[in-house]
């Protein structure tokens, strides 16, 4: 398989295959080379991003914690450089096969020796208790936490030493770059609770991890399984990790060992890195100990041979090509072979298929099989609530707005209402009679006159008679306006006295308060009857009743 390379080298250096992508940059195998036939292969980790401050950031504060780490069991970085707009570190080539290779391999012999495998795991606590507290060129500690530490991560050579590679999402005290809460970075079969749900990290989340490399070498097995990364987020965010009382039995003291690496807690694990290799190096020593550099170079040698020669193939392969070029040239190679260094977990003779997994807080085992039925039963009450809530909001707004329409509309308040307190409205007011017939108004003791009528004095004493004009029919005829009509006084008899006249009625008391002295009185102006004050002064009608 061929991917296409850049289309210029990037400095002297001259890529000659493709060893794998990552979330933001590729990594290639190079070439340096230089007079009297000198050449060098290196590992170029060559940036992705294009006009992403945030991801440039990120890159380039991997290159500087890697920069910064110096130590047998951490991949060496030898320069950070750029080219034009291309970013790019520069680290040392490592002849061998990562921790997931040889697993994958050697189940064919039977599987990886406890011995062996523990031997590589200790000097990757080395690198770790290492990172956790480097400290930079003024003293201060990097507190350097990996973040993603996982069997393709662990890289052992055919010379039988034993490195951590790609820092790419490592996180030190003081980066710039940061996960978003609600975010997580790192592969999820490795990763700790509390990274799924993006809390601050800590040099216990590696731990954690490590506790899964180690629980896997101890069942020879896959911790989680064939499960999904959907299914494993799923259980992480319930605090359930599977049990390791499965498959062949643990040694006791390893299990323990493992137990407290992987708590669900933080403060239920190892403090540190050096705590758990002390643990660890306790039990390998009595077990038979470490074996030698030798022991782990020709393991290596025995268990990667077929991966070891292929690469070489196509290292002879490249280099000839880039020897065929003239000395002046720009060298390049466009078509670049891809070489994989990570097998397949589902690949061919996978001994985890079949394997049952058991959960801790389960109380009886359940298989991969039934977890997606457990998982869609979960969900069930949540997708009803979130079909039936826009139903039952709708709901309340119809009847709302039934109940709207069904209020009687009540008319606008006029002026006078507006000004005083309305009492509640009143019935409906019945139809408006006819009018009354034109009446004739007659007067007796004067003469009838069209003149306009007298004061209400000359008309005090005289009486007033209404009479409806109607003709024989008893139908109302036409009249003209009404008149003053003073109808003749008539003849008293002798001796006969007028009629007293009927006094007026009687006019209710006048509040005299109101006439006190300025200082007594209750709601005039001081001015109007205060008499010693030169200002103008109203007229008042002390009698409203009287003409």
């Amino acid at each position: 398989m061929y991917a296409e390379g850049p289309s210029m080298p990037l400095g002297r250096y001259h890529l000659i295959a493709l060893l794998g992508q990552g979330g933001m940059a590729d990594v290639y195998l190079a070439c340096t080379r230089g007079p009297s036939g000198f050449r060098k292969l290196l590992v170029v980790k060559l940036a992705r991003f294009t006009g992403e401050p945030m991801l440039a950031t990120m890159f380039l504060d991997e290159a500087r914690i890697a920069a910064q780490l110096e130590h047998p069991n951490i991949v060496q970085t030898y320069e950070i450089a750029e080219d034009g707009s291309r970013h790019y570190i520069v680290m040392e080539f490592l002849d061998g096969a990562n921790l997931a290779q040889l697993r994958h391999r050697s189940r064919d012999t039977g599987g990886m020796s406890p011995r062996i495998a523990l031997t590589i795991l200790l000097q990757v606590l080395e690198g770790l208790e290492y990172a956790h507290e480097a400290r930079a060129i003024n003293g201060r500690e990097l507190k350097v936490v990996h973040r993603d530490l996982s069997p393709g991560n662990i890289m052992v050579t055919a010379q039988g030493a034993v490195k951590i590679l790609d820092f790419g999402i490592a996180k030190a005290a003081g980066s710039y770059s940061s996960t978003k809460t609600g975010k997580f970075s790192g592969k999820l079969g490795y990763m700790p609770p509390e990274q799924l749900r993006g809390d601050p990290v800590d040099v216990r989340d590696d731990l954690f991890a490590f506790g899964v490399i180690l629980a896997e070498a101890a069942l020879n097995a896959k911790l989680w399984g064939r499960m999904t990364d959907h299914q494993i987020a799923g259980r992480l965010a319930n605090s359930q990790i599977p049990t390791l009382d499965r498959g062949k039995p643990i040694d006791p003291e390893l299990r323990a060992i493992c137990k407290r690496a992987l708590a669900l807690e933080r403060r239920h694990r190892y403090p540190s890195a050096f705590d758990l290799k002390t643990d660890l190096a306790r039990y390998l020593a009595a077990i038979g100990g470490p074996v030698s550099p030798r022991e782990l170079s020709q393991f290596v040698r025995t268990t990667a041979a077929d991966d070891r020669a292929k690469l070489q193939a196509v290292i002879d392969a490249q280099l000839d090509k880039l020897g065929a070029q003239s000395w002046d040239a720009v060298p390049t190679i466009t078509d670049l072979p891809l070489i994989a260094h990570t097998p397949s977990p589902t690949g061919p003779g996978d001994a985890v298929a079949t394997q049952e997994i058991v959960f801790e807080d389960d109380p009886e085992p359940r298989t991969t099989a039934a977890q997606p039925a457990a998982v869609a039963a979960r969900r069930t009450p949540r997708r009803l609530l979130a079909l039936t809530s826009p139903l039952l909001v709708l709901m309340v707004v119809l009847v709302a707005a039934r109940s709207w329409r069904a209020k009687p509309s009540t008319p606008p308040p006029t002026a006078v209402q507006a000004a005083t307190s309305a009492p509640p409205p009143a019935s409906p007011a019945p139809p408006t009679p006819a009018p009354p017939p034109p009446a004739r108004l007659e007067t007796e003791g004067a003469e009838a006159s069209a003149a306009s009528p007298q004061p209400d004095d000359d008309l005090a004493n005289r009486s007033m008679r209404l009479e409806p004009s109607q003709d024989g029919g008893g139908k109302q005829r036409p009249r003209p306006p009404v008149k003053w009509a003073v109808a003749p006084a008539k003849a008293r008899p002798k001796g006969e006295t007028a009629p007293t006249p009927t006094p007026a009625p009687s006019k209710p008391p006048i509040d005299t308060d109101v006439y006190l002295a300025p200082s007594d009185k209750r709601s005039l102006d001081a001015d109007v009857l205060d008499e010693s004050s030169a200002a103008p002064k109203p007229t008042i009608d002390r009698n409203p009743w009287e003409n």
